[in-house]
């Protein structure tokens, strides 16, 4: 993927997970581990069928991204964000603070974070 997409119907501003999510909503699975171009991760929350979603190697990928996806996608059973540098302890306190209601990650991979 590049920083632009630059073929997504004229819009020469929109960026891969923006044109993926757009494209792909009913995608279940989906890596895009060590992608280090992209940065607008909020875009793939619309992505609301996926179960899988790995990011590992993502440098972008901050706290409030993270959590966002969580929080957005309901079904979400497996995050693999490893090595993400930006991720830190606020990102599993905000995780385990969420409310029982909340549907739980089976499971979740923050090695090297």
């Amino acid at each position: 993927l590049t920083p632009r997409a630059e073929r997504h119907g004229g819009d020469e501003t929109a960026t891969p997970c923006a044109v993926l999510a757009a494209h792909a909503r009913a995608l279940e699975v989906l890596e895009v581990t060590a992608c280090t171009a992209l940065s607008d991760f909020g875009a793939l929350a619309r992505c609301c069928r996926l179960r899988e979603l790995q990011l590992s190697y993502c440098a972008a990928l901050s706290d409030a991204d993270a959590l966002q996806l969580v929080r957005a996608i309901p079904q979400l059973q497996r995050l693999h964000v490893a090595h993400c540098v930006q991720l830190s302890h606020r990102f599993v306190a905000a995780l385990a603070a969420r409310p029982a209601s909340s549907s739980a990650l089976d499971e979740l991979d923050l090695s090297g974070c």
